[in-house]
């Protein structure tokens, strides 16, 4: 390699290593940008997974939670007066003397364990816990003794871990942070699942609107009630006759006293022998005086509840108490239940999966496809076009080197010549017989060129026909008799082919290659002790093969992997003042491939000398 082929393929290099460096970033760029995307894409999946976990414990829980808060104050009584009533015979009933048993008596919800009232000056009771006549009332009608004590029970474990000052403090503040706090996530999900859900969204407008009517309705009706106690009281029935005769712990009421009642608002309470308690306390205003209703629930069931609604979607749920307020997080989804303080936990990660194969990664296996096969296409054209330039400076070195000593000779035996300088007839001959054997070296050299070119421009193609292997040496033998005996050489022949063999050749080509090759012989091999030129014909595998072998130096290892480029030549040649252009070999191997067969170099039996083998093709067997 020239110094100036070393910097092209440098600049190449550079360049190549540039191009890599970019593509492989670019690789990296785009696949790290892929594997964003599927770990947005995975955790979208999970938000999307928590929201509709979230919507379907807070839709299970919130018409439950609703039906509570829109039930009358006057319900957490065992019996309330009625405000109107009539007998079969259409005679008025004093009001307040017909009693309506609360619906909370009979009422039974497997996550609600009992409905209680604290009073103004801190007494707890319960609906579900009649007291007095009414016990004997409810258990006569519709509860039994022990049911009645079964609320009993969970009564006084209430008593035990409420304290009414403390309680109505943590309702305010509970009230207040319910106030404060924005929209949670709950609401914003229900938008988001109108596809799935169809129209829950109108339908549950439509239901809320019928409770705010409904509650409105059941207002107006206590207020009633207690106008109706008030008038009582005017009449000259005392406060403790309402409390005994109708079991009514309530003050009576100016006919301008209001009843405000708050909203639900959920505490956990601890317990020291039981996981926490939770309850849902509101506030109720009646006139001067501050009531607390509530429920408590069981947890474990509404727990286990909420669990099972969302098993399909996330089968390791699990709900833990949530004691701090309600926060939403602008930037991040809630893990957070609107209707019940608790978190949900156990949302499984969703695991990145990305394919072998993906089209991104397709796109970036085609781009280092096409830049690898660019970059070895452009390798490929550099190396041809300096191989090119090479032996396009070869072949003008050696050809300039060929035709100046025949050019010399013929300037000077000319000019010796035409100026009678050479007066004796025997050195007259031999002169014009070097002038003929050197312008038969130029023809020779002149017409290996023009037919290599011919054949590389596919002008000049062979014209292979069928013949016969005995007419093909009869032919061909006295030529190259005649030129071994010309080069000082013997020519031995040994034909192991039937005489009827037909091949497929060339007859000019045939001639030809033989020619150059035994021409070869003798230029390398003349100066060795065995001057005999071998020519083997042999039959092998449908192909006849003719071998030409010398006994001179042979062809070197290093030489044998150029021996058939065109116009390169390896030492032993350029040391050879005879020597051509270092086109025959390349030459003879085209016409053999161009008629169906070809030229090789093989081995020599004895290890000494040159070996070529011609193949010719066989052709349609003789009649």
């Amino acid at each position: 390699m020239t110094g100036r082929q070393s910097v092209w393929w440098k600049w190449f290099a550079i360049g190549a290593v540039l191009v890599v460096l970019a593509l492989a970033w670019v690789t990296s760029a785009v696949l790290a940008l892929e594997r964003s995307e599927f770990s947005a894409r995975a955790d979208a999946r999970r938000q999307e997974v928590l929201r509709l976990a979230l919507w379907r414990m807070d839709s299970w829980v919130g018409p439950r939670l609703a039906r509570e808060s829109a039930r009358p104050y006057f319900e957490y009584l065992s019996y309330y007066p009625q405000e109107m009533a009539y007998t079969r015979m259409l005679t008025p009933i004093d009001e307040g003397a017909v009693l309506t048993p609360s619906p909370l008596l009979t009422f039974r919800e497997p996550f609600i364990t009992l409905h209680f009232q604290i009073d103004a000056a801190g007494n707890l009771s319960s609906p579900q816990v009649p007291t007095s006549n009414h016990r004997d009332l409810a258990e006569s009608t519709v509860l039994t003794s022990e049911e009645i004590r079964g609320c009993s029970a969970v009564l006084d474990r209430i008593r035990q871990l409420i304290d009414a000052t403390a309680i109505r403090a943590q309702v305010v503040a509970a009230e207040r942070n319910l106030a404060m706090t924005p929209e949670p996530p709950l609401a914003q999900s229900y938008q988001s699942q109108k596809s799935i859900e169809g129209g829950y969204q109108q339908a549950q407008t439509t239901w809320s609107n019928m409770e705010q009517a409904k509650r409105a309705a059941r207002n107006a009706q206590s207020n009633e009630v207690y106008q109706a106690s008030a008038q009582q009281l005017d009449k000259g029935t005392s406060p403790q006759q309402i409390e005994t005769g109708s079991n009514l712990p309530l003050v009576a009421l100016d006919k301008s006293d209001t009843v405000h009642v708050g909203a639900f608002v959920p505490i956990w309470m601890d317990s020291e022998t039981r996981e926490p308690e939770l309850m849902y306390l509101r506030q109720i205003h009646v006139g001067p005086d501050d009531h607390l209703q509530g429920f408590l629930v069981d947890w474990s069931r509404l727990r286990a509840a909420l669990i099972e609604e969302v098993a399909d979607i996330m089968p390791e749920a699990r709900l833990v108490p949530r004691a701090e307020p309600l926060a939403v997080a602008a930037d991040s989804p809630s893990m957070d239940l609107a209707t019940v303080p608790a978190r949900i936990s156990g949302l499984t990660p969703v695991a990145v999966s990305i394919d072998a194969l993906t089209p991104t990664r397709l796109a970036l296996l085609i781009v280092w496809a096409v830049v690898l096969v660019a970059l070895s296409a452009g390798g490929m054209m550099l190396h041809a076009s300096l191989l090119y330039g090479q032996r396009r400076s070869d072949f003008a070195s050696a050809v300039t080197h060929e035709l100046r000593t025949p050019l010399t000779t013929f300037r000077l035996y000319s000019e010796m010549l035409a100026d009678d300088m050479i007066a004796d007839p025997a050195r007259k001959r031999e002169y014009l017989e070097t002038l003929r054997s050197e312008s038969s070296r130029l023809a020779r050299l002149v017409e290996n060129v023009l037919a290599y070119a011919r054949l590389e421009e596919g002008r000049q193609r062979t014209s292979p026909c069928e013949v016969k292997v005995k007419s093909l040496l009869d032919e061909v033998i006295p030529l190259l008799s005649r030129q071994a005996a010309d080069g000082d050489m013997k020519l031995s022949i040994t034909n192991e082919v039937a005489e009827n063999e037909i091949v497929l050749a060339d007859r000019d080509s045939v001639s030809r290659i033989l020619t150059n090759l035994v021409d070869n012989s003798c230029k390398y091999a003349n100066g060795c002790a065995d001057r005999t030129i071998d020519l083997h014909i042999t039959q092998s595998a449908g192909r006849v093969q003719m071998t030409v072998r010398d006994h001179g130096p042979g062809v070197s290892s290093n030489a044998a992997g150029h021996l058939f480029v065109p116009f390169h030549r390896g030492k032993g040649a350029r040391e050879v003042a005879a020597a051509g252009v270092g086109l025959g070999l390349a030459l003879c191997r085209s016409l053999a491939r161009d008629m169906g067969g070809d030229l090789r170099l093989a081995q020599s039996p004895s290890n000494d000398g040159a070996c070529f083998v011609l193949e010719i093709p066989i052709g349609a067997p003789a009649v």
